[in-house]
């Protein structure tokens, strides 16, 4: 296999995302066990410093096992989630994952004065404004998720319109459009009635089952300032998530 050199932008990402790929195709050579640390900086053309945090991420996730005095191996069980709580990914990756086709369309984008829990979250005043948008994500045509999500108006010099944020999840726009890169978020997970779900959101939606899954999350840029409040509604009958864990108390 072909290892690319790494591009010094967004690295920690990139070193991630070259890393699966050395994974899979390991994987789907039977060889589980991964070059040493110094061979693959060299592979990746990036010092051993910038890689091992990385690597001690995905080991965190389970992805890969550090066996003490043999190396680090690739862990077949890990392998076989498909969508790890742990992960910062986008709704359309969350449905491929889980097998499905994922289309999506903008149900309402409005500005706003922030309310309590809004301005609380955000870190602002009450009463500031506030962009909120509404997605409806879709698995194979059939209604999977309800994303609600509210950012501060003044971090952008033109409100984004709707085409954008049509074309892009939140987390892209606020990027491409406010250079506020999302790079950590706090999530709070709960069930939900469906009946709660519409009196939050003040309408009904086309979520077909009686509960659902809600991930309620802040998302951070490098600053550690708030950048994105979120409610994320799942339909778990189609959409699932996995948790692989490890101990590493020794």
């Amino acid at each position: 296999m072909k290892i690319r050199p790494v591009d010094k932008n967004s690295i920690s990402d990139m070193i991630r995302r070259q890393l699966l790929d050395i994974i899979a195709a390991q994987y789907a050579e039977g060889n589980y066990k991964l070059p040493p640390e110094q061979e693959l900086a060299d592979q990746l053309r990036v010092s051993r410093n910038t890689l091992r945090p990385v690597l001690s991420q995905m080991a965190a996730e389970g992805i890969i096992l550090r066996k003490h005095g043999m190396g680090t191996f690739i862990n077949p069980e890990a392998l076989a989630v498909c969508v790890n709580l742990q992960e910062m990914i986008d709704f359309s990756s969350i449905i491929e994952r889980c097998g499905h086709t994922s289309s999506h369309e903008i149900y309402a984008l409005e500005e706003e004065p922030a309310g309590e829990e809004a301005a609380r979250k955000l870190r602002i005043a009450p009463g500031d404004t506030v962009l909120r948008m509404e997605y409806w994500i879709y698995a194979d045509g059939i209604p999977a998720i309800v994303a609600e999500g509210w950012c501060r108006r003044d971090i952008f010099q033109e409100k984004p319109g709707k085409e954008v944020w049509e074309n892009g999840f939140a987390f892209e726009v606020l990027d491409r459009c406010a250079g506020r890169k999302v790079q950590s978020d706090r999530v709070r997970v709960e069930s939900v009635t469906a009946e709660s779900m519409h009196k939050a959101l003040g309408h009904r939606t086309r979520l077909r089952c009686a509960s659902v899954l809600l991930l309620d999350s802040i998302g951070f840029d490098r600053h550690e300032e708030p950048v994105v409040w979120g409610k994320a509604y799942f339909d778990t009958s189609l959409i699932h998530f996995d948790l692989f864990r490890v101990d590493h108390s020794d």
